[in-house]
């Protein structure tokens, strides 16, 4: 009878039977496993090498000229205009740039090469730096997108428009807010400092929610899942759930490191959640946060804890594809980037393409690309691996 044969990620000299050996099914069958191990390997480097598949973005002058001395905050990806749009920091002025196709001034497409300038904006009545290093944007994915900022209380910045923000109070006072997503269906999430959570339909009218933890969160995500549609918020101990965004269930993860800022993603393959640690450990759950095991040290920057935080990002394309980008300028080699295409089982690093020393910020998926966008006229964006 056949026998199917299952694969391991090794490589190893094939041996077959030779001389006076038998060929009895067990002499057969060591070859054939060795060729299937070897089959998978080579699938494995050869998707991860797809992810040197960067294009380097053309830029308009404007985009060019701002980017000079700017950082990458925030990047996002909204269906509804087919398009990135990425957060810039200048001190006083969110700048937003768009991803299209090289037409007219906002231009629109779903090309990823081509990236324009929409203009400056100065949240109404804000002062002081709106755009730091805590900054997160996120789109509804019907044309508005949000930007909080964590030294600016209570208030967050919105765009209905390409080229048009306003400020927006949410609910309470006092509540320094540090991430935020949206399920792509209609309800926004934002979380914060000593635990606060809240949740809007529209980004205007905002609820204060019960989350049970009083640690300041770090991260917050929604799984984009249809089958599984839920809701998962991380601190230093906790993790907190929801499976509509209003009640929140938490419990200890047990984790041996604090969650990394905003490194935190779901893949609807196996149904797990993944999150890199602050010492480059990477964790898992497969049970939408309520238990947490974890890889030591999958990336290589271990033992302790690791530098340049704000500079971390953990994107998957919710099909098993996961990206990890970390950029430290004091090391010799800043810009790194490991990918996995077995849904986080075997990681492999690759070149990050970008110049400039590698100073990546942000990682986005949308319309079946993997964006990477840094500083000073690095912005790129990479082919769907596996695609």
């Amino acid at each position: 009878m056949p026998k199917d044969l299952t694969d391991i990620d090794e490589w190893k000299v094939i041996a077959v039977p030779v001389g006076t050996d038998p060929a009895v099914a067990s002499s057969v069958e060591t070859p054939f496993q060795s060729i299937t191990n070897r089959t998978r390997y080579l699938k494995n480097i050869l998707f991860g090498m797809r992810a040197l598949n960067y294009k380097q973005a053309s830029l308009t002058a404007g985009a060019i000229a701002a980017l000079a001395s700017d950082q990458i905050r925030g990047l996002c990806f909204d269906a509804s205009l087919n398009a990135f749009t990425a957060l810039t920091k200048d001190g006083y002025t969110i700048y937003s740039y768009h991803l299209g196709d090289g037409g007219a001034t906002p231009a629109m497409g779903g090309h990823g090469y081509a990236w324009d300038d929409e203009g400056t904006q100065n949240p109404n009545g804000i002062g002081g730096s709106w755009v730091n290093n805590n900054t997160a944007i996120v789109s509804n994915q019907n044309g508005q997108r949000i930007v909080i900022n964590f030294n600016i209380a209570d208030t967050i910045a919105i765009s209905s428009a390409l080229n048009t923000w306003t400020t927006q109070a949410t609910s309470g006072s006092g509540n320094f807010w540090y991430d935020i997503d949206h399920d792509k269906s209609g309800l926004y999430v934002i979380v914060g400092l000593s635990g606060v959570i809240q949740s809007s339909p529209d980004g205007t009218t905002w609820t204060a929610r019960t989350s049970g933890v009083g640690e300041n969160f770090v991260s917050v995500r929604h799984s984009y899942d249809s089958n599984n549609s839920y809701w998962v918020a991380l601190t230093t101990n906790y993790a907190a759930h929801s499976a509509d965004g209003i009640t929140w269930s938490n419990n200890t993860h047990s984790l041996p490191s604090t969650p990394a800022n905003k490194c935190l993603a779901y893949s609807k393959v196996e149904g797990w959640w993944g999150a890199v640690l602050q010492n480059g450990d990477m964790a898992w759950s497969d049970d939408n946060g309520a238990t947490w095991n974890y890889d030591p040290d999958p990336f290589g920057l271990g033992p302790g804890p690791i530098t340049g935080l704000d500079k971390m990002h953990l994107e998957c394309d919710g099909n098993g594809t996961w990206i990890f980008d970390y950029s430290d300028l004091t090391a010799s080699t800043p810009g790194r980037r490991w990918v996995s295409v077995d849904d986080g089982f075997n990681w492999y690093e690759v070149f990050d393409g970008m110049d400039s020393g590698g100073d990546l910020m942000r990682v986005c998926f949308g319309n079946g690309l993997f964006a990477a966008v840094g500083r000073s006229e690095i912005y790129t964006s990479l082919r769907q691996i596996g695609a």
